[in-house]
């Protein structure tokens, strides 16, 4: 019995077996352009990767909590809700906001802060805000899923610049809101008062 269907399906397994042998022979042939390129693009690859600069990061992790507000309640205001999520927007802008960095500059030095992220012109030629907004190159901030706590993240040529930034990246922020709290409280006595 000859099945017409399987004539066809014997017909084009041969059409393929064909194909692919012929596409093996091609690549035989031309085995030697594909060596080359392949030499060529990991020889260019080699050199970029030998002469990039590296690049270190270190990572902080600071609790954000607020220690004066009941989050998800009424705060001042009856119409306005100060919730978790507003929190932590407000921190993660906070720990990347220029005075927070020239607050970095000031407690390093501005002598340090050139040395740590390997600047090639003297401390005396940059001003703190300069070198803050350097500083703000290299910041990155993450908020964990779920919880107060802000993922500090930076970037720097060598590891101890990338660590000892981080560290007083966390440090002025919490810095920051210690002031913050202060500073609330002292107008709170005021209105009280």
């Amino acid at each position: 019995m000859n099945n017409p269907h399987m004539a066809s399906i014997q017909g084009n397994m041969e059409e393929e077996n064909i194909s692919l042998r012929e596409y093996w022979l091609l690549i035989l042939q031309n085995r030697g352009l594909i060596i080359a390129l392949t030499c060529l693009v990991t020889f260019f690859a080699g050199i970029y990767a030998f002469t990039q600069k590296p690049i270190f990061q270190a990572q902080s992790a600071i609790d954000v909590r607020p220690e004066r507000l009941n989050l998800g309640q009424r705060v001042y205001q009856p119409q306005f809700y100060y919730t978790a999520i507003m929190f932590i927007k407000t921190q993660m802008e906070v720990a990347q906001s220029q005075a927070v960095a020239e607050f970095i500059v000031q407690t390093l030095g501005k002598e340090t802060i050139v040395q740590l992220l390997g600047l090639p012109q003297s401390p005396d030629e940059y001003s703190i805000p300069q070198l803050g907004r350097i500083i703000r190159g290299g910041m990155k901030t993450y908020h964990r899923k779920d919880t107060f706590i802000i993922d500090l993240k930076y970037l720097a040529p060598t590891p101890l610049g990338a660590a000892a930034i981080a560290n007083a990246w966390a440090k002025a922020i919490i810095e920051y809101n210690r002031e913050s709290e202060i500073q609330m409280s002292k107008a709170t006595g005021k209105a009280l008062s």
